[in-house]
């Protein structure tokens, strides 16, 4: 590229470009680059720097990378700036194999890393939920060095990976150090690190850390509170994570949507269908946007308690909120249908969610034991057909369902079928599966055909060790060839 206008040229279109990263206007620091190469104006180093500082604050990883190569073919040399602005940019974007390739190839070039790219690289694993590859390197960094000295951001980033990894025996190891090492432990330090007892579930833990915070004069924020108001949802201990709602309005702190959401979760898992009504009535109240998953869990606790009418009408008051059904709102809802029974109601809200997205395999083999048990066993026989079609994996549940359906309506050949398709399905066959084949041949009277099925039953490895069962009755016992 022919530096044809001169340092003075670039000089003028250097401080334009910086002056639109300062004021904000990305695009047009973009388009001056982009008009600087057209005009044959040689960019150099801080063009570069100006305009990779840009891409990392828009999150154009793709353009910072692709600068970074840019800028080496023209100066054939790379500095800190450009490494760092490269790696902070795929770091925004959480793209992780990029920055740690950008970071591969700072550390073999003849540019001094410093802490600030290596805490970016650190934390690009986290948003990748590589928690290995950013311990790796946070175990690479030198305990003390005025360049690259483990300082807080560096703990914070790798608890944080940890916690995205649900890792919290090494997220509290981290914290401890922290402190043997005298450095300021903050709120996302031991945010990070509740949350990750939450994920493994550590209540007791996460209440002890919550604790803490006061011995180290660290405030709780609602994040904090949130993470632990998680663990005790998770643990079914909803008396304490009621507690902690209360705590955190005593200390000035607003619950959030989250917050709430976590409380009635807490009393979903309890089956406490009133309380977690109250709470979401409370949400709203203090005009809280509404929440998927504060419904989502209240349905539940509805469908737990044998309240599906209530249920049912919270499904139906998703709508009057703007919000758009999950396929967890769906399954929660006709979960307590099929509780209660009404798996004619089930069926129409199968059929909506249908319509609207894949049904969730577990919501749908339960629909499909529902309407067997209500002796309906061709709607059920009709449900199990159309599985493939809808991309419903056929585990042996769904298998066992319909061929109780087939035994059911005396369909002894259709259960034969069955029986037989699950090798090419790729399906283990349980003892339950084997006793409802020799149900469907009793009740069908075809004891020759059933022996016979079952002579060729016993070359399937999946089947001999059935084949000798003894059945009520003993009118056949097959021992195989």
């Amino acid at each position: 590229m022919a530096e044809s206008s001169g340092p003075a040229g670039r000089r003028t279109l250097n401080n334009l470009i910086s002056s639109s990263v300062k004021a904000r206007h990305w695009k047009q620091a973009f388009q001056l680059f982009a008009g600087m190469c057209l005009e044959a104006v040689l960019p150099n180093v801080v063009t570069f720097g100006t305009v990779l500082s840009a891409t990392q604050k828009v999150q154009q990883w793709q353009m910072a990378l692709h600068l970074t190569t840019e800028l080496s073919k023209a100066t054939q040399r790379l500095n800190l700036i450009a490494y760092s602005s490269a790696v902070s940019a795929c770091e925004r974007a959480g793209v992780w194999q990029s920055a740690l390739g950008m970071l591969s190839q700072l550390l073999a070039s003849t540019v001094l890393a410093d802490i600030v790219v290596q805490n970016a690289a650190i934390s690009t694993c986290g948003k990748g939920e590589q928690w290995q590859h950013a311990l790796l390197l946070f175990h690479g960094l030198p305990p003390t060095s005025a360049r690259l000295g483990v300082n807080e951001v560096s703990f914070n980033s790798t608890m944080s990976a940890c916690e995205k990894g649900g890792e919290w025996q090494i997220a509290i190891e981290l914290l401890s150090k922290m402190l043997r090492r005298q450095l300021l432990q903050s709120v996302i330090s031991f945010s990070a690190v509740i949350s990750a007892c939450q994920k493994g579930a550590q209540w007791v833990l996460a209440l002890q850390l919550l604790s803490d915070m006061a011995s180290v004069e660290v405030r709780p924020e609602r994040i904090s509170f949130n993470a632990a108001m998680s663990a005790c949802g998770g643990a079914a201990q909803w008396t304490l994570a009621l507690q902690l709602l209360t705590d955190m309005r005593s200390v000035g702190i607003l619950p959030g949507v989250v917050s709430y959401c976590a409380v009635v979760s807490a009393c979903e898992k309890s089956s406490l269908w009133l309380q977690a009504i109250d709470l979401l009535g409370d949400m709203l109240a203090v005009m809280l946007q509404a929440d998927v998953v504060g419904f989502n869990a209240s349905i539940a606790a509805c469908g737990r308690s044998g309240q599906w009418q209530r249920a049912l009408q919270l499904f139906l008051d998703m709508h009057f909120f703007e919000l758009a059904p999950s396929a967890i709102s769906f399954g929660a809802v006709i979960k307590a249908l099929e509780n209660a029974g009404q798996w004619q109601l089930a069926l129409q809200l199968l059929s909506q969610m249908l319509s609207r997205m894949s049904p969730d395999p577990t919501t749908y083999s339960a629909l499909l034991g529902t309407v067997e048990a209500s002796s309906q066993w061709q709607k059920a026989l009709q449900l199990f057909a159309e599985m493939p079609s809808l991309n419903l994996q056929l585990d042996v549940l769904a298998l066992n369902l319909a061929l109780r359906a087939s035994v059911t309506g005396w369909q002894w050949q259709e259960a034969f079928n069955l029986v037989a398709d699950m090798a090419r399905r790729q399906v283990t066959p349980n003892p339950t599966t084997f006793s409802l084949a020799m149900a469907a041949a009793e009740h069908g009277c075809q004891w020759s055909a059933g022996l016979s099925f079952l002579n060729r039953l016993a070359h399937e490895r999946e089947w001999q060790e059935f084949l000798c069962m003894p059945r009520g009755g003993g009118k056949a016992c097959h021992t195989g060839p």
